[in-house]
């Protein structure tokens, strides 16, 4: 699956409250960031069968 979208992932600035969730298309949006440097984390949970 290399190179897909992540669809509903959650992304989230580390040490922070403030974070958005993946669309469908792998896209997300986190809104009124201070300036500063921050670490993106991307998480998700998925099931195999």
């Amino acid at each position: 699956m290399a190179g897909k979208p992540l669809a509903f992932a959650s992304v989230f600035l580390n040490q922070t409250t403030m974070g958005a969730r993946t669309t469908e298309s792998g896209n997300f949006e986190i809104a009124n960031i201070p300036p500063g440097r921050y670490e993106v984390i991307a998480s998700y949970l998925g099931m195999s069968r």
